[in-house]
Formats: structure tokens, sequence, C-alpha cells
């Protein structure tokens, strides 16, 4: 019984076991270059920025008014934001944005009443967090901010007329979203 032909079918011929050591070398040359350059990177400072997103994480949920009158001509609440969870905002780092159905800005909000303009109509707008103005205050466990309006049925008929409002909140010192919410009025 001569075992030869299947030693060259387990083992290999002369020919076929000089791929092996090539291989091996290929190996060792990528491991080296690969590890050379993670200790560079290291060594010169070049990961310390990566995933620094000053952009604080921040849980938030949105409920609207039920008893919201579009008609209504005095300040209303309209809509809610409470922090549910993540890091605490100060209160001057944080905008509200109102959006359209076509992500439109109408207005952005910095805690502060104001009277804005959709289409060739005003309306009065306004958004407090733990109902104070945004100044000295901080958006954390337990905070809300409350969007107004104010007006009635006739000079609010441009923003009453959109089909879906986009609340939007935005951390100002890293422009980064902490928030969108949608409603339909």
């Amino acid at each position: 019984m001569d075992l030869t032909k299947y030693r060259n079918k387990l083992v290999g011929s002369e020919d076929e076991r000089a791929v092996s050591p090539v291989i091996g070398v290929v190996l060792m040359v990528a491991v080296t270059v690969i590890l050379a350059a993670v200790i560079a990177a290291m060594v010169m400072g070049m990961g310390d920025d990566l995933g620094d997103d000053n952009t604080p994480t921040v849980g938030t949920d949105m409920s609207a008014n039920s008893d919201w009158d579009e008609e209504e001509s005095e300040w209303e609440e309209f809509a809610y934001i409470s922090h549910q969870s993540g890091d605490s905002i100060d209160g001057e780092d944080l905008d509200v944005v109102i959006r359209d159905e076509n992500g439109a800005a109408l207005t952005t909000l910095s805690g502060e009443a104001q009277d804005n303009e959709v289409g060739d109509n005003e309306f009065g707008i306004n958004a407090t967090l733990n109902g104070d103005d945004f100044t000295g205050e901080e958006f954390g466990g337990g905070s809300t901010i409350t969007v107004e309006t104010e007006g009635g049925e006739e000079s609010d008929a441009a923003f009453y007329d959109i089909d879906e409002v986009e609340v939007q909140l935005i951390h100002t010192p890293s422009d980064g979203t902490v928030g969108t919410h949608t409603h339909e009025p």
C-alpha cells in the first residue's frame, strides 16, 4: 500500500507548500503596519477629538394642550415639551424652532414673547421654561417648556391652516438638535 499519494493530498506537494510562508510574511507585515499606525495616532494625539460632540444628550417628550382653541384671542398654551432624561441645559443655550410641514422655520424662540408673520398674517407666539423666561433657568429633570400662542381666527389664519407643526429644540453653542417633535394643530 503506497501512502505517498495520500500524503501529498493532506500535506501538499513541494510546489504547493511554498504558498504558506509567503502568506505568513504578508500577514506579519500587515499587522506591523496597522500596529505602527495605531501607536502613531495615539502618540500624536490624532484620536483625542473623536466622538467629542458637545451637543448634550437629552430625552424629551412633547404633549399638546387638548383644550387649545385656535379662535382664542388671549395667550393660550399650545404644547408642552418635558425633559425626560439626560443632560441639563442652561436656558440661555436653548432655542425653540417652530417649523411648518415643509420644514420651513416659522419662528425661533429664545424665551421672549414675539410677534411673527406667516404669509400676510401676524400671530403671537412665546415659549417659557418652567413658567418663566429662559434666562437663569435650566432645562433639566422635571423641567417643562411651554409654547403659547396669541391671536384669534383672523389674525392667525395662516398659522392655523398648517397641517403639521414641528417643534425643534436647538442647543445654540453646538448648533445641535436635542429634540424634535411634530404636532397637528
